[in-house]
């Protein structure tokens, strides 16, 4: 950290880099190549855990992103990322001229292009792009938030998305007996709550549970307990604007919180879910929009 009294010196800043691949990436040794405005290269070799923590001076940089096939740098592949996530760690430093976010650029994935001809086959299904949401608890305003190794939370943070974005991915609802949906007639489509940038992570809720107990994500096999309702509801009168959904889970109806006391978990379905800690927002991730559960069946 710099201070008043160290003029002169550089005021550098922790930044960690994770570079995202469309899904849990095989490249495990990458290497990072970032260049400043005077032409100063800096170069870093990858964590275990596919990410780069970074010391750098104030500045503008561009980077880019290797495959660590040989000793040197130019020996590897570039790699095109998705997208790359920038975020400092820590405080912010007591000096006010620092590197944010803002200062970096990076070569990324185009989008696939559209195509040039008009499509003849008109027998083609639609297919429809699983929707990637901020999942926001209408009392307590905290964003659902796991870490790629299961640390799972409220936020009030936004940032970083590879920790608050959410894929829904729908799902066949199981036809089980014995399940919660399937005993109380409940129709509405079933998802995977899904942290794709978060090692794949997925929403459960364990049977024989209450509260805050037996709920959390896992990158693990696939149980029927990571499967969610999730449910249009109307949002009580003072809390954020938008339409309000409710998560409950298809094998025992426990149903996703987030508290007056900050803390996320599911209640058993004998509680009233009309209260406000039960609701949510699913807010798009491009727009920042509250998107209607209704509308995605």
């Amino acid at each position: 950290q710099c201070s008043a009294f160290c003029e002169g010196t550089f005021c550098l800043r922790l930044m960690r880099i994770k570079p995202f691949f469309g899904e849990w990436t095989t490249h495990t040794d990458m290497k990072l190549l970032l260049s400043n405005d005077e032409g100063t290269e800096f170069e870093y070799s990858s964590f275990q855990f596919k990410h780069f923590d970074v010391l750098l001076p104030a500045g503008n940089y561009h980077g880019s992103v290797y495959k660590a096939d040989g000793t040197e740098l130019t020996d590897g592949t570039e790699l095109m990322a998705r997208e790359i996530d920038v975020y400092g760690i820590g405080d912010d430093p007591i000096c006010q001229d620092f590197v944010t976010e803002a200062n970096f650029t990076f070569a990324t994935a185009p989008p696939t292009p559209s195509p040039t001809g008009t499509p003849t086959l008109s027998s083609v299904p639609t297919v429809t792009a699983d929707p990637i949401v901020r999942i926001q608890n209408a009392l307590t305003q905290r964003y659902l938030w796991t870490r790629w190794d299961g640390g799972f939370k409220g936020s009030e943070d936004i940032e970083p998305l590879t920790n608050t974005a959410i894929t829904l991915v729908k799902k066949v609802c199981p036809n089980d007996a014995g399940y919660y949906h399937n005993e109380n007639g409940l129709t509405s489509s079933c998802y995977l709550i899904k942290w794709e940038s978060a090692n794949g992570r997925r929403l459960f809720a364990k049977s024989g549970s209450d509260w805050n107990n037996g709920v959390g994500t896992t990158s693990g096999k696939n149980f029927n307990d990571q499967i969610w309702f999730i449910e249009a509801s109307v949002c009580e009168e003072g809390t954020a604007s938008g339409p309000c959904a409710i998560l409950r889970n298809i094998v025992n109806g426990r149903t996703m919180y987030d508290n007056e006391n900050l803390v996320v978990g599911a209640a058993a379905p004998t509680w009233l879910f009309e209260k406000t800690k039960y609701k949510w927002h699913l807010v798009d991730s491009t727009n920042g929009v509250v998107v209607d559960a209704a509308g995605l069946e």
